[in-house]
């Protein structure tokens, strides 16, 4: 017997059949502990009383069929409880919202699904965590659901649970690492904590399994495996109804096919809970084959390895409805147009020419160790370089911080590399997930890595170091005492706009990839008489509140990173400035979400800086 068998006992045969989720030893006994979703206990019972049922699968393996009397009849109450359930919406007018059509439309599609396990795909704005909670509330009323799980980014969890208390009345508590430590001393290191709590929010990253081998110090390989037996393991051995996975494009498998430790949690859960949800504006990613293995989760049988994707398969799991064409209940369109504009950086005037040199000179250093990484299979420097020569096209100062710092860690490890160097345990992340993380949060992941992943060949450390040396040099030239070119163009377009709007107190959103370039435009700005707010990743909830807060009420100018500006709702902006462009398009279309969403009452006008 495993966790997640089905079984039957004889001696409690009127609660019918039951699920595995948990086992243990008692006094040379084995023990298996069997949840049953009829009446929602979970009890213990000696393994040596409970009877494996055969799953369908092994039974057409082994050619056992049914009756097809009894085929009929268990279609027929499939199709009596389908009827039931999907008979109208139920708890629609209950909250403190009120839904609008396509929202009730999308709860609708997941309620007449044979299972409830569906990708809801619409645009960024329309509300996507309003229609998860109405299809939790509408299951909840029909007893499909009592427990739930709701995997987020970690930025956003917080959100959720605001949310789910102000609109809907519900307590969810998140779980994190202090919180599973607590409770793990509270009740004991053997109680799966996850089981203590019906309505839980947890993050993606914290909930992932910890990659093990043989290289990592037994230490961390201990504090490792404890985490991923209970947090990782105990998370879908929890008996959960439902699990909503928020941002669910993360999940899918890297490119090669090999599952990421998200994808592994993700199917983990999966497998164990009956009802699943998947939201994402952005599923596909412009790659057919992780989009493939992301709607595996939700039906293995009909996406599985090598097939096609069929049009018709997708449309049978997937809900997505388009800005553009939702409409409130007088048929009226909700969302304003969208007017989007290229904006391209002339340096063309001779104070430019030192931007130019330093960006030639970027380029040759990015290039040539780049070539030397590669040939080294070393992914972590690879990264690195390339976010160099990102930055250096986002601002001077950006790109000066930056190689100072790489400056400054290549002189220490000079000093020190003879007497060796003891690392201690950092947190790894998996190269398809690098990719996946907005330039802010990829250059503290980066930075913070041991030496030995950005330099595997001291032989070139000195050779980096003089070339280092030159390049810090002109940055702080191309920093110092002058307007870069961006920065012209920047203002020259907020006063081409207060002009044509005819609004002198008009905002506007900038968005950059980079904290530095933030803090510089912040400086500039502020030194002008503007009053400012800003938003990045190092900002805590409260903080980044209080920051919106200011923006709303007397700021003209929110400057926000990718990471900061996540989860963050500002419809009461209308122009949004793309200050530097996000590698990935897709991020780009969360950038605009801030403004582009249900609420907004002018059309919304983005400028992309090139």
């Amino acid at each position: 017997m495993k966790i997640g068998d089905q079984v039957r006992c004889q001696a409690a045969a009127e609660k019918g059949l039951g699920v595995i989720v948990g086992q243990q030893m008692l006094f040379q006994n084995d023990y298996v502990e069997v949840f049953f979703a009829g009446s929602g206990e979970t009890i213990s019972f000696p393994a040596s009383e409970l009877q494996v049922v055969q799953s369908p699968a092994d039974m057409v393996r082994q050619k056992q069929f049914s009756p097809a009397r009894r085929v009929l009849l268990r279609l027929f109450n499939q199709q009596l409880q389908a009827s039931y359930t999907g008979d109208g919406l139920q708890t629609a007018a209950n909250f403190k919202i009120l839904p609008l059509p396509h929202q009730l439309l999308a709860v609708k599609y997941v309620l007449d699904q044979p299972s409830p396990r569906v990708l809801i795909a619409d645009e960024v704005g329309l509300g996507k965590t309003i229609e998860a909670a109405l299809v939790y509330e509408e299951l909840k009323a029909r007893g499909m659901v009592t427990r739930v799980l709701i995997v987020a980014p970690s930025g956003l969890c917080l959100q959720w649970q605001e949310e789910l208390r102000q609109k809907f009345d519900e307590d969810f508590a998140i779980y994190d690492r202090e919180t599973v430590q607590t409770l793990k001393q509270l009740h004991g290191q053997s109680t799966n904590i996850w089981r203590l709590k019906d309505r839980i929010i947890t993050s993606l990253d914290f909930i992932k399994p910890k990659k093990m081998n043989q290289e990592i110090q037994e230490t961390a390989l201990r504090r490792r495996g404890w985490h991923n037996e209970h947090v990782s393991e105990a998370a879908a051995q929890a008996g959960f109804d439902l699990v909503i996975f928020d941002e669910a494009h993360k999940l899918t498998k890297d490119m090669s096919g090999e599952e990421t430790a998200r994808f592994k949690a993700g199917k983990a859960l999966a497998e164990t809970a009956p009802c699943f949800l998947l939201l994402s504006a952005t599923p596909h990613q412009g790659d057919s084959i992780r989009f493939r293995y992301l709607l595996s989760l939700i039906d293995p049988h009909r996406f599985y390895r090598g097939c096609d994707l069929n049009p018709e398969n997708v449309k049978a799991i997937t809900v997505r409805n388009n800005k553009r064409a939702v409409v409130d209940f007088q048929g009226q369109r909700i969302f304003k147009q969208r007017i989007t504009s290229l904006c391209k950086i002339s340096r063309d005037k001779a104070e430019d020419g030192i931007e130019l040199q330093l960006y030639e000179a970027v380029s040759e250093y990015v290039s040539e160790f780049y070539n030397l990484a590669r040939q080294e299979q070393n992914q972590t420097m690879m990264f690195l370089l390339l976010l160099y020569q990102r930055m250096v096209s986002s601002s001077s100062q950006a790109i000066w911080k930056s190689l100072s710092s790489r400056l400054a860690s290549l002189n220490e490890l000079k000093k020190t590399i003879e007497l060796g160097r003891t690392e201690g345990e950092t947190a790894e992340i998996e190269a398809d997930e690098i990719q996946e993380l907005v330039a802010e949060a990829q250059m503290v992941y980066l930075e913070s890595r041991p030496y030995q992943d950005l330099l595997k060949n001291v032989s070139y450390l000195q050779t980096e170091i003089d070339l280092l040396e030159k390049l810090v040099d002109l940055a702080r030239q191309a920093s110092l005492g002058r307007n870069d070119a961006k920065l012209r163009t920047l203002l020259e377009l907020v006063d081409e706009f207060r002009i044509r709007e005819n609004d002198p107190e008009l905002k506007f959103i900038i968005f950059t990839e980079f904290v530095e370039t933030q803090f510089y435009l912040n400086t500039c700005l502020q030194n002008l008489g503007y009053k400012t707010a800003m938003i990045n990743g190092r900002m805590s909830a409260e903080e980044k509140r209080a920051a919106k807060d200011l923006f709303r009420t007397e700021a003209l100018f929110l400057i926000s990173t990718d990471a900061g500006g996540e989860g963050i709702n500002l419809q009461f902006c209308r122009i949004l400035i793309n200050y530097d462009l996000p590698w990935n398009p897709m991020r780009l279309e969360q950038r605009i979400g801030r403004i582009d969403r249900i609420g907004q009452k002018y059309d919304v006008k983005v400028v992309n800086f090139q």
